[in-house]
């Protein structure tokens, strides 16, 4: 065979080879989808969704994004593109007009209202915007094959692309049209995109770097990390890389001394990089009140307001009673100071919304959000709190395969490239929730570091190992798997064994480790199914009203007279025979039944009653009702029925006269007659 025909053939191959390397990514992205796309048509908007798409909506309708700025437009914004086929109705005369910016609960409540004629309609709005949310959790896996097969080897790209595809974690969120997938993408495009610059500084990878960066900061706050976590690898990349010819900190001294940096022009290409990501942020909220003076803003925030005092005029104005409570105490801290005039380069609601997530997540003097581990339901976080949720969540078979990427990172066949910067990616979010916040209310905070976590696993994986190591790899792989196909579509629910698995997680986590009222269609379901629970009493855990989803003929359990004062009693509890444990069918969800404070549907056919008799019972604008801490805990003294056609978020009951009255006598109430 002459030189030329050589050539000719090992082209040949090569391109079949890279067409079957393609062919098999999008086969894996599309086998995500398909295991995603199940699980989402089959659970029930969760409490945060029925928020997000509205907002998203109101964004494509309006032009303006100052619903729900608690985390940039983006991630809400793609995802209601979708919902907009299902025609939504909207209305911008009521909730919108009152308020500037709209509080996004009211309006969401107001929606479901309105789109209340057609409960199939107001259901299929989320199912679209789920399905963009499932496609974007697709494009991580081509992102991790290509970064694992480049630092470590093709065999570790697709342990990590895998991993991704069939993580528990991943695809319980690709499930819900919520930000946390959108971040966590754009997290890892952002960091990727800086990797490919960093090994070969260039401006078109500038670029790349830089709009990436941009666009991770239109979706969450959580994203502003990466600028510290960058700046600090940029710097470090020397000394993690060296090339063995002298020492690492004389490598590091040589290439990153401030003098080079200045001249050189990779260091212009950093500044840039950071320079086009604030370009793309102004640009994706269109440049709304970009350079408005930095005294200007109503912030709520402890950090960016000082106590009013008798010179500041009249209080601001807010999207919440809450805040608007606020102004008349505090005010914005630079206002009437120097700083005060300085244009801030960044949206107005980008700023507020900045604000308002500070005073969200407790920098503020009036509460914070309920937090639960471990049976403990209180206002102040546990420091090790995410750590924990780590632990017990995560299967055990990627914690051992992590422990493999590890080893394998000092193995004699050196990798291509040093894992550190992806322990610093992942370290940096850690840190930065373990001890510079206390809101500790889902691991979804941390799925930002799923995929560099991936990654260090994907490392272990090569043809260089020993066919033993990569033969427990593969089991590993195999556990990871028949994991997911046990728990399916449950995901959200996953617990490790370390804790029991997923009918022990409530006494571990919940809210949104476990419960979300992502169940409450399947309990409809069941319920079709077993036709003695036709007339269950409901406690639930949710927004999405039950008759929605098929349940027509229900009650609210009963809840604690001792707990429920009379002025918020429902017409029919009257007193305490007909309240705390009753003989009867029940599904609680299972953070009423651990105590929590939250609202909950009340049944549309005693809805005109409530408002007719004492319409303060419902939060404003919707047929919701507020549940006081603690109004179903007595729950927890009878045994539940856990069933996984249902999930692992509701509990059934079915009580009787004799274990009603033993509770009824431990918590001190009459006992019930025959």
């Amino acid at each position: 065979m002459s030189a030329l025909e050589s050539a000719e053939s090992s082209a040949e191959s090569s391109r079949r080879r890279s067409f079957r390397t393609v062919a098999l990514v999008i086969l894996l992205m599309l086998v995500h989808v398909a295991i995603v796309g199940d699980a989402l048509t089959r659970l029930t908007p969760t409490v945060d969704e029925i928020a997000h798409v509205p907002a998203g909506i109101s964004y494509l309708q309006t032009g303006t994004f100052g619903m729900y700025r608690l985390s940039p437009p983006l991630g809400r914004l793609l995802p209601a593109t979708a919902s907009l086929a299902a025609s939504p109705k909207t209305r911008y005369d009521r909730a919108w007009s009152r308020q500037n910016p709209a509080n996004h609960w009211s309006f969401a409540f107001e929606f479901l209202l309105i789109n209340a004629d057609d409960p199939e309609r107001y259901l299929r709005l989320f199912t679209c915007a789920r399905w963009v949310v499932a496609c974007w959790s697709s494009l991580a896996i081509p992102i991790l094959f290509a970064w694992g097969s480049s630092w470590f080897g093709r065999l570790a790209g697709w342990l990590a692309a895998t991993l991704w595809a069939i993580a528990p974690n991943m695809i319980a969120h690709a499930s819900f049209a919520t930000t946390d997938i959108p971040t966590t993408v754009m997290t890892l495009l952002a960091a990727w995109t800086f990797s490919r610059w960093l090994d070969q500084p260039s401006w078109r990878r500038a670029l790349l770097a830089g709009g990436s960066l941009g666009l991770a900061q239109l979706i969450k706050f959580s994203t502003l990390l990466l600028y510290g976590a960058f700046a600090l690898w940029a710097l470090l990349d020397p000394l993690w890389n060296h090339d063995g010819k002298s020492s690492r900190w004389k490598t590091l001294w040589e290439r990153r001394r401030p003098s080079l940096l200045v001249r050189s022009t990779a260091g212009w290409q950093m500044i840039a990089i950071y320079a086009l990501s604030l370009f793309v942020l102004n640009a994706g909220y269109l440049f709304e009140g970009t350079f408005r003076p930095l005294g200007s803003f109503p912030f709520v925030s402890n950090s960016l307001t000082r106590e009013r005092g008798i010179d500041d005029g009249p209080a601001d104005q807010g999207s919440s009673m809450t805040y608007n409570e606020i102004h008349q105490r505090r005010v914005n801290r630079f206002r009437g100071t120097p700083l005060g005039w300085l244009p801030t380069p960044l949206p107005a609601n980008y700023v507020g919304g900045f604000d308002e997530q500070k005073f969200e997540a407790g920098d503020n003097d009036i509460g914070r959000y309920q937090m639960y581990l471990r049976g403990q339901l209180r206002r102040e976080g546990w420091w090790y709190y995410y750590l924990y949720a780590l632990a017990v969540k995560l299967p055990l078979s990627s914690w051992a395969l992590l422990a493999l990427g590890l080893v394998a990172w000092g193995w004699p066949t050196t990798p291509r490239r040093s894992a550190w910067p992806l322990v610093l990616l992942a370290g940096v979010p850690i840190f930065a929730m373990t001890f510079l916040t206390d809101i500790n209310i889902g691991v979804r905070y941390l799925l930002p570091i799923f995929p560099f976590l991936f990654l260090i696993a994907g490392g272990a994986a090569s043809w260089s190992r020993p066919r033993w190591w990569n033969g427990l790899i593969a089991a590993l792989v195999l556990a990871n798997a028949v994991t997911l196909a046990m728990i399916h579509p449950s995901e959200l629910a996953y617990f490790n064994a370390l804790v029991g698995g997923p009918r022990e997680g409530r006494f571990h986590l919940i809210d949104s480790n476990l419960d979300w009222g992502q169940d409450l269609r399947r309990l409809s379901a069941w319920i079709d199914e077993h036709p003695e629970w036709k007339d269950v009493r409901l406690a639930y855990f949710g927004t999405v009203p039950p008759e929605f989803e098929g349940i027509e003929t229900y009650q609210l359990a009963p809840r604690d007279p001792r707990i429920v004062p009379a002025a918020a009693r429902l017409p029919g509890e009257t007193d305490e025979m007909v309240m705390g444990p009753q003989p009867g069918k029940y599904a609680v969800s299972v953070n009423f039944e651990r105590g929590m404070s939250f609202h909950m549907p009340v049944p549309l056919v005693d809805l005109r009653t409530i408002v007719a008799t004492n319409p303060r019972l419902l939060m404003s604008g919707s047929p919701l009702m507020r549940q006081p801490a603690e109004a179903y805990a007595y729950f927890q003294e009878f045994t539940p029925t856990i069933d996984p056609a249902i999930g692992y978020s509701i509990l059934l009951y079915d009580i009787s006269l004799e274990e009603a009255n033993r509770v009824r006598r431990k918590m001190g109430l009459p006992e019930l007659a025959e």
